[in-house]
């Protein structure tokens, strides 16, 4: 029994080590790579789906996703990250020798991922899927033209949820609405920055203020349409906080707690919050594995064709954020 219990140990020990797990972490992601790697193959036809952006420790991303119909259904698999600065071609460096993550050098990467690593055949990419901006889409030296010489048949899709949100974020120009996101932003911070403020929160209302991100949209609709209906235990918890000895949260709270009370703050939460609500379930659908173009096209057009008719009928709807508003105070 103790040559047992020793063994056992000595099993939990290894199995515990950095470098075990690590190996086997490795061993299971080569086996599922290899799986997605033959539905592929035995797919008709393939599109590539892929991105770039810097992580937590400053490296540089590259992601890619592979989308294919087997038996009639749509599968979106995650294939790989890749330190994009680490997998530039020699020839992609600039003269100075410069390392740069240009369009063409980017291009070159997701060829090289598809080809040398994953070993997939170019002419049977029929789809090539990124988002917007200049770097991926630059008709000279973007991305997607370095892939499409390559996969002569592939097209390019952008990435419609991008756009949606792009579209929503131009509302920040209106500077009411700027004014109000960038107070969420600093209610947000202020109780997140400290446990104590915090816990008075948490003591006043069961519900959970989440952060505001820019560029990811779904969280940015779940966050305005969290503080629009926890505002009154917020300005509960605020009020209370600024009667705290502590001088530097008292007086914060008592500056945050004046500008949520004012009116255009109450009628820009609430109108940012009824476009959001409307927006977020296509928000949600365009980053559906399973979507189409048909569908994505649709859903676009109804939302489109919802504002519109918001528009022509502007004073009655403004007519109702005023009535909430007043039922608010």
């Amino acid at each position: 029994m103790q040559g047992s219990s020793t063994h056992l140990k000595t099993i939990f020990f290894h199995v515990l080590n950095n470098f075990v797990v690590n190996e086997l972490l490795d061993c299971i992601g080569s086996v599922i790579k290899s799986q997605i790697v033959k539905n592929v193959q035995n797919s008709s036809y393939y599109s590539i789906m892929f991105d770039e952006t810097s992580d937590i420790s400053c490296v540089e991303q590259l992601s890619l996703t592979l989308r294919y119909v087997i038996n009639n259904e749509i599968h979106e698999d995650f294939v790989c990250f890749v330190d994009a600065y680490r997998s530039i071609r020699t020839n992609d460096v600039l003269a100075s020798g410069e390392t740069k993550l240009t369009g063409v050098a980017l291009g070159h990467i997701v060829l090289d991922i598809l080809t040398k690593d994953l070993g997939l055949d170019l002419k049977r990419c029929v789809g090539v899927a990124t988002d917007g901006c200049a770097v991926m889409v630059s008709e000279d030296c973007g991305a997607v033209t370095t892939i499409k010489k390559e996969c002569s048949i592939a097209v390019y899709c952008p990435c419609y949820n991008h756009a949606l949100n792009n579209s929503l974020a131009q509302t920040s120009k209106i500077v009411p609405i700027r004014n109000t996101i960038g107070t969420l932003k600093e209610i947000i911070a202020f109780f997140n920055a400290s446990a104590k403020r915090h816990l008075v929160l948490k003591n006043i209302s069961t519900k959970i203020l989440t952060g505001l991100c820019q560029t990811r949209w779904i969280e940015m609709h779940d966050g305005v349409l969290q503080f629009k209906s926890a505002l009154p235990k917020v300005i509960e918890a605020l009020t209370d906080i600024s009667y705290w000895a502590d001088r530097i949260s008292s007086s914060k709270a008592s500056i945050l707690l004046a500008a949520i009370c004012n009116s255009d703050f109450v009628i820009s939460l609430l109108s940012t919050a009824d476009i959001l609500k409307l927006t977020l379930p296509v928000s949600r659908l365009l980053q559906s594995s399973s979507l189409d173009f048909t569908n994505a096209l649709s859903a676009i057009e109804g939302i489109k064709e919802i504002f519109q008719e918001k528009r022509t009928l502007c004073v009655g709807e403004f007519r109702k954020i005023f009535l909430e508003a007043f039922c608010r105070e």
